[in-house]
């Protein structure tokens, strides 16, 4: 980080995704990267970092509970930001590209079995393999919601494609 803006953004938006099991502060840290975005914006030689967009997804994951879906919908909102900011405004948002980590933790944000799989597709259709704990996620919300079935078969998928050797990062342990 070149711009000492810049680096203070990350590390308060940082900080607030760390405590993000606190009330409120999730929607602070959203507050804080949509002005991490304008100041990137209004500002020459500034490139933008996927660290706080990540942090924020974070921490909607980290305010999620079964009854309130506001965590998985905001989560997927920053991840429709990273796209869109990235294809409007290349120059700045280049390094913005959702990752396997970023996609993971949209996830981790919801426990509805349909978003994780619809989130998965999203995460495929942009060329990103998923990971071990991507799969630790599926398998997890499947079977917290009484889909063992399911859950099995990404377990299988899991050991189909490190076999394979597709994919030998994602051994199953």
């Amino acid at each position: 980080v070149t711009d000492l803006n810049v680096g203070l953004y990350i590390t308060a938006i940082l900080a607030l995704s760390r405590t993000a099991s606190e009330r409120n502060v999730a929607h602070q840290a959203m507050s804080l990267l949509h002005s991490y975005v304008e100041y990137c914006q209004t500002h020459d030689k500034v490139i933008a970092s996927i660290i706080p967009f990540n942090a924020v997804i974070t921490a909607w994951g980290k305010m999620n509970n079964r009854r309130n879906n506001q965590a998985s919908q905001n989560a997927r909102r920053v991840l429709n930001l990273m796209y869109e900011l990235n294809r409007q405004q290349p120059l700045v948002f280049g390094q913005v590209q959702p990752e396997a980590l970023t996609y993971n933790a949209v996830m981790h944000a919801t426990k509805n079995p349909l978003h994780v799989e619809s989130i998965l597709k999203q995460m495929q259709s942009h060329s990103i393999a998923p990971d071990a704990y991507t799969y630790t996620i599926l398998t997890a919300v499947h079977a917290q919601n009484g889909n063992p079935e399911m859950a099995e078969s990404y377990l299988r998928e899991m050991q189909s494609l490190y076999d394979n050797g597709q994919n030998i990062d994602i051994k199953p342990t």
